[in-house]
């Protein structure tokens, strides 16, 4: 595993124009399907890439496997699927204010923020825009 960002402001320009081949979210089992924990990205790059929101930063991460099964009381979403995004091509990632934005080719941006802006440990919250 290798820590690429910590930070509220970053940019992954590395994965312009590779495409999505797996999107998993990690969550809460009893949670809604747009409140990750952690969030898994597959690209034609060939590694995984993590990220989550955590005291008020995005981070980012490099992972040579996809290690992370659901433990007791988790359940995994399958966002490539839920949010039709299978094999789009990444224009864009980045994070501003904690927020983290992947921007598509030919439209669509995944949106990962905090809920309560104004606290830093609050649930994290996905949303798909077209």
């Amino acid at each position: 595993m290798a820590r690429e960002f910590q930070d509220t402001h970053f940019r992954v320009k590395k994965l312009n124009g590779y495409k999505v081949r797996e999107f998993k979210a990690l969550l809460e089992a009893d949670s809604a399907d747009d409140t990750p924990v952690l969030l898994n990205l597959k690209t034609d790059h060939k590694l995984w890439f993590r990220f989550f929101l955590d005291e008020g930063k995005g981070f980012w991460e490099e992972w040579e496997d996809f290690d992370d099964k659901p433990g007791e009381g988790e359940r995994e979403v399958d966002y490539a699927s839920l949010f039709n995004i299978k094999s789009k091509t990444i224009k864009d990632i980045s994070c501003e204010n904690a927020r983290i934005k992947i921007r598509f080719e030919g439209g669509g941006e995944f949106c990962l923020k905090s809920k309560d802006e104004s606290d830093h440990n609050a649930e994290s919250q996905a949303t798909f825009r077209r």
